[in-house]
Parts: C-alpha cells; structure tokens; sequence
C-alpha cells in the first residue's frame, strides 16, 4: 500500500473503482482502460512525458532511445500484455536515467540484452520487480541512494552470482531472489537491513557466502533458505537466531 502514495487510493476504494484485499490493488478494466487514455491525451506523440508507461512499444521506445522525463512514475513491461509482439530490447546502465520520479518498475518475461550493470535508480523507487535480471551483477562499484526502495524482487535471474552492497537500501522490506541459481554471495550488509520482514533464497542451491551475523534484521518474519546445497547446516545463517 506505501506504493500507492500519493495515488490517493483510499479515494478510488471510497468510489468503488478499486478494491484492496490482502495488500493487493484490483481494479475494474474499464476503469483501467480509462486511466490507460487519459495519461494518453496527455501527450499522444511523446511518451516519455506519460506518468505511466505499460505498452511494450512505448517502453521500448522511451528507454532504448532515452527519451524519459520526470513524468514517468511508473514502467510495466511484460511479455503478455495484450498479446504484443516481443522483440529483443538492448538497454544500458543509464537506460532510466532522467526518470528520477520513477516510482515503480516491472519487467516480465521480456528477452532484454543489458550491456552493464545499472548505474543509475530513481531516488523515487518504491517497487523493483525483473523477473530473469540479465546480468552478473545488479549494480557495483558504486552506492545508490535508494532510500525509497521497499521491495525488490529479482527472482529467476538465472545469471545474477553476487547481490549489491544494501547500505543505501535502508529500508527494504522484501527481497526477494527465488531461483537465483548461479547466486553464490550475499553482501553482508543485507544483515542490517532493520525494516526487512522477507528474504527468500529458495532454490538458490549456489549460495556458499551468508552474513553470519543477521541479528540486525529486527523486522524479519520470513526466511526461505529451502534446497540448500552449498551451506553446509542453518548454524552458518544468523549464529544462534533460529528460524522454522
């Protein structure tokens, strides 16, 4: 729900244009149909002055040719949606700069080729979710001021072997990285991270380096350590914090 603000959603749910069960957001689609064409009319030629990007042809457009702007909040670019036609999309480490309002981001069963790590996040970021991340390495070598960021969910990312320093992402809630295969590095900085309630690591049977020191995650209610191969026992995880 935190996603949402400044979205005013306690207003849609009053009107009946959204319902909200278990923190997920369901809207009729006429509803979203509607919201679809007025970001639309906006600016018909130029998407990347829309608030909201969510057809595969427009996102490609913005971000190959860097054509975003501080109006852009959100990027949802799945492989699916309205049976488009996918084709290869080639990004770079600055692909989403310029969009340093850009609060949420989904990338879904998209082939997309990133020639280098992320250099740049929007300080906005809320929501990261990239189902099949490229690449080695989210971001390295530098420090991103993400302070926003709570949730991050990379999951399926065959090829990530190593997470980033957490130190800036002070506030992430969830991480999620379910069958990151060749993922054999935690950075130790995740066992600080006080506000994190879920991290899941099942099925990432490549993991051979944890923090063992984890008691700084005061707020954590999940840990998902199933299909372990490499760890030898759960002692190694958290000293003597025991988990079920």
């Amino acid at each position: 729900m935190e996603i949402l603000n400044g979205f005013v959603p306690e207003v849609l749910v009053e009107r009946s244009l959204i319902t909200i069960i278990n923190n997920l957001v369901h809207m009729q689609d006429l509803v979203q149909e509607m919201s679809w064409e007025v970001v639309r009319e906006q600016h018909p030629k130029e998407p990347g002055k829309w608030s909201r990007l969510w057809l595969c042809k427009n996102v490609y457009q913005v971000l190959v040719e860097n054509m975003g702007t501080l109006s852009v909040e959100t990027i949802i670019l799945e492989g699916d949606r309205r049976r488009e036609v996918i084709t290869h999309l080639k990004l770079n480490g600055k692909s989403l700069s310029g969009m340093s309002n850009l609060r949420l981001i989904i990338i879904n069963n998209v082939d997309v080729h990133l020639s280098e790590d992320l250099e740049y996040l929007p300080n906005e970021l809320r929501f990261l979710e990239w189902h099949g991340y490229p690449i080695e390495y989210i971001w390295k070598d530098i420090k991103l001021s993400t302070k926003n960021l709570k949730i991050i969910n990379i999951s399926f990312s065959h090829n990530l072997i190593k997470t980033p320093d957490f130190e800036m992402i002070s506030n992430l809630e969830r991480l999620n990285l379910q069958c990151c295969t060749k993922l054999c590095e935690i950075h130790k900085t995740v066992g600080s991270l006080g506000k994190l309630i879920l991290l899941n690591l099942k099925e990432c049977g490549n993991l051979v380096v944890f923090p063992s020191d984890i008691h700084g995650l005061k707020s954590l209610k999940i840990l998902n350590l199933n299909a372990y191969s490499k760890l030898d026992t759960l002692s190694q995880i958290g000293g003597s914090r025991a988990f079920g």
